[in-house]
């Protein structure tokens, strides 16, 4: 991390040096137009180098903690900024007014904890990206927006008006200010958008007016009348760059209010009925957890409904998960649907002898054969984040296709190959682990309908076994589950 933050405040040094330079040269009436593009260059390329650096050591994108929110977004201001510098040379004196905007971020970024934060599995999705880079074009041409309308207050108040004198009258910088509001409204637009699909993508809900996504929308709000207003009326510029004004400034503050503003200082307390169950005092920003565990023992010494009362004396925000683990009495457990319906089947692979099964329901596999392992799971609606985990019984390896020791497998005999939808017939799973007890299968988004999962494994151990259910569930409500029966597998 240290050498990634010695990156860092060498990109804040060049960005500082060619602001700097960009503000004496719109005071003193000087052009200076490339030394500040190369300054802000060379600080745009050590400014990647850190952010690359951080991704590459994280395994995730800057956008988790407020350091990495505020660096991620300093880049991508200064990158909007950068283009339109760059392109537009007229503009060139609004650095005046943009750089100052962004040494305060600079400074609230030297000043943050550069420490790494969790990565929720929510956040695993390309609709985040696509939505955190809808936002980030939407500010940055806002920004730019700021920097022509200052220049137009500036004129206005009779601040370096002479400085001012070579650019384009105020009507014409209003034109080109709205332009890029124009462009923001778009970006802000599909920044919504995709921010309710993510939304439904990660929690199953579109939208919920929470604080941000009511600013959010409010933000959107203002944006649209300051154009409507613009297109309509034609007020004066002045009028129209306070307006400006007022859409970076709401921006800004949804932007960069912290969804858990206040720093953690509280005890949480836990109940299950007249007991206390614990607690336990969280101070500071932290990924500290801390588990109570109630015994089974306790709970079958209460019997009936116990209610289970969690409280939060202090500020701050709570997290907690419930959960129950527990063996069941019976080692072959009935199917159970609340959710998902799963079944199980084990298919002979090389020759049908192989793989039996009694009439009682036991499976019969000779020692050494390969057997195919099919897991059959229908939904009956979309679910979101599903898992499907298959024990496997302690006499059978699965054969994991990607180590080069496995060798060829068969393909699946049932599987359609070939013909012009072939790209089409890819598998509902996004990502797959085949461990030594287990096979599992992981998927953020499960269509209605049933599908199939296979995997081939072999008999490497004779014995009797007895082989707990396959089980379904969506991982963040878990409450939506389900599993096939239990199974008793003999390889002879």
């Amino acid at each position: 991390m240290e050498r990634e933050l010695q990156i860092l405040w060498a990109a804040i040094v060049a960005y500082v040096l060619g602001g700097v330079l960009a503000i004496f040269g719109v005071a003193l009436g000087r052009r200076q137009g490339r030394f500040v593009l190369g300054l802000l260059l060379a600080g745009m390329a050590l400014h990647t180098a850190s952010l690359a650096l951080r991704w590459q050591r994280l395994e995730h994108g800057p956008f988790i903690t407020l350091f990495e929110i505020l660096s991620s977004n300093v880049w991508s201001l200064m990158l909007v900024f950068l283009v339109a510098y760059w392109r537009i040379p007229k503009i060139r004196p609004s650095a005046a007014v943009v750089m100052p905007v962004l040494f305060v971020l600079m400074g609230w970024l030297m000043l943050a904890h550069p420490g790494e934060g969790h990565f929720p599995p929510t956040y695993r999705t390309p609709w985040l990206f696509i939505h955190i880079g809808m936002a980030k074009v939407f500010l940055g041409a806002t920004l730019v927006a700021l920097g022509i309308a200052g220049i137009v207050l500036l004129r206005r108040f009779g601040i370096a008006k002479q400085r001012f004198a070579t650019l384009p009258d105020d009507r014409r910088l209003d034109e080109l200010a709205y332009r890029f509001m124009a462009l923001a409204l778009v970006f802000d637009t599909l920044m919504l958008i995709t921010g309710a699909i993510w939304a439904q993508d990660a929690w199953g809900r579109y939208w919920a007016w929470d604080p941000l996504e009511t600013w959010s929308f409010v933000t959107w709000l203002l944006l649209a009348f300051a154009i409507h207003l613009r297109l309509t009326y034609r007020p004066q510029p002045v009028r129209n760059a306070w307006m400006i004004v007022a859409v970076f400034v709401l921006a800004f503050l949804t932007f960069f209010g912290e969804f858990e503003k206040a720093t953690p200082s509280f005890v949480a307390k836990a109940w299950l009925g007249s007991s206390f169950a614990g607690q336990h005092a969280f101070r500071g920003r932290s990924t500290e957890r801390h588990h109570v565990d109630v015994p089974m023992a306790w709970l079958a010494d209460h019997p009936g409904e116990q209610d289970l009362v969690l409280t939060k004396e202090g500020k701050g925000r709570l997290y907690y998960r419930v959960g129950m683990r527990y063996a069941p009495r019976d080692l072959k457990l009935p199917p159970r649907d609340a959710g998902f319906v799963v079944e199980r089947a084990y298919e002979a692979v090389d020759d049908d002898d192989d793989v039996s099964r009694d009439p009682d329901g036991t499976w019969r596999i000779k020692a050494g054969a390969r057997v195919r392992v099919r897991v059959k799971m229908v939904a009956e609606t979309r679910r979101y984040h599903v898992a499907l985990v298959d024990p496997l019984p302690a006499g059978l390896e699965p054969l994991n296709p990607a180590l080069a020791t496995t060798g060829a497998l068969p393909a699946d005999p049932s599987e359609e190959s070939g013909g012009p939808w072939w790209w089409w017939l890819r598998p509902w799973y996004e990502h797959q682990n085949l461990r030594d007890d287990r096979a599992e299968a992981f998927t953020s988004l499960l269509w209605a309908g049933v599908h199939d999962y296979d995997y081939i494994a072999r008999a490497t151990t004779p014995g009797r076994f007895v082989v707990p259910p396959p089980r379904a569930e969506e991982m963040y409500h878990p409450e939506t589950f389900g599993r096939g029966s239990g199974d008793r597998v003999i390889v002879e």
